[in-house]
């Protein structure tokens, strides 16, 4: 028996792929409308943001402080001016096991117990990122030479000099020119969030900071600008120096800063 010929419905089988088209083609605008309103919303309205957090993974922000000047009397003979202190500092990020680093650096340089105290109490505190922490200061030469012969060994050492105030007649003119000292709690209390902002630099730098002017000359002829540091950007990697360090082009240079000299009556 034969089965009924069933002829084919065009009209119906075009609505059908009509329907279908018109679903796929809004599908297709609303995805892309989505990527549009997406990348819109990424570049146009939240650039600032993204921009901003780009920035701060290659470039970081750090405090150069400005030397102090020289101290002289009318006759030009110097009262105060700056010796290099040279102080062993630890990037913590770099070190590794610290204590065993510690430990071999007990071996090729004095470390005592308020050293260790110290570091301890410096590396809590907040801090910056790659910041390095002052281990000890007042290196002598021979301890230097020990240090940089080792230091391929030891990850995370770096030897920065840092100016301290000399006074080459010691206590004599203490009551007019002054001194510096470490800020103590009690100078903190005292400043304000931008005279705290003013001691960045000096908080980071070495072991012998932050530090304040106490009294007299050394007081009001302190840093240029009223005694404001000034920032400089540095970035972490070039394409002339991976590695992030001082490099050719110049871009993790700090700037040069003069310095205030006083002469005394």
């Amino acid at each position: 028996m034969r089965r009924p010929l069933t002829l084919k419905d065009h009209h119906h089988e075009q609505r059908i792929f009509s329907v279908r088209l018109v679903v796929g083609v809004f599908l297709v605008l609303l995805l892309t409308g989505v990527l549009i309103g997406r990348m819109i919303w990424l570049q146009v309205i939240e650039h600032n943001r993204y921009t901003t957090l780009s920035d701060n993974n290659r470039v970081q922000t750090q405090a150069v402080a400005p030397p102090r000047g020289l101290i002289t009397d009318r006759h030009g003979e110097i009262l105060a001016d700056n010796r290099p202190d040279f102080s062993l500092e630890i990037i913590i990020e770099q070190a590794g096991d610290l204590d065993q680093l510690l430990l071999e650096l007990g071996e090729l340089i004095e470390l005592d117990e308020g050293d260790r105290e110290r570091f301890e109490k410096r590396r809590r505190t907040a801090r910056r990122p790659w910041e390095p922490v002052p281990l000890r200061g007042r290196l002598t030469e021979e301890e230097i030479a020990r240090l940089v012969v080792n230091q391929h060994r030891l990850a995370g050492i770096r030897i920065s000099a840092d100016p301290i105030r000399h006074y080459p007649h010691g206590i004599l003119f203490s009551h007019v020119l002054g001194y510096v000292n470490r800020i103590n709690v009690q100078d903190l209390d005292a400043m304000t969030l931008d005279q705290q902002r003013n001691y960045a630099a000096a908080s980071s730098v070495s072991m012998k900071t932050p530090c304040t002017v106490k009294s007299a000359i050394d007081r009001w002829k302190p840093m240029p600008a009223g005694g404001f540091c000034a920032y400089w950007k540095s970035r972490h990697r070039c394409r002339a120096s991976p590695c992030g360090c001082t490099c050719p082009c110049g871009c993790n240079r700090p700037p040069t800063m003069p310095s205030a000299s006083a002469v005394v009556p």
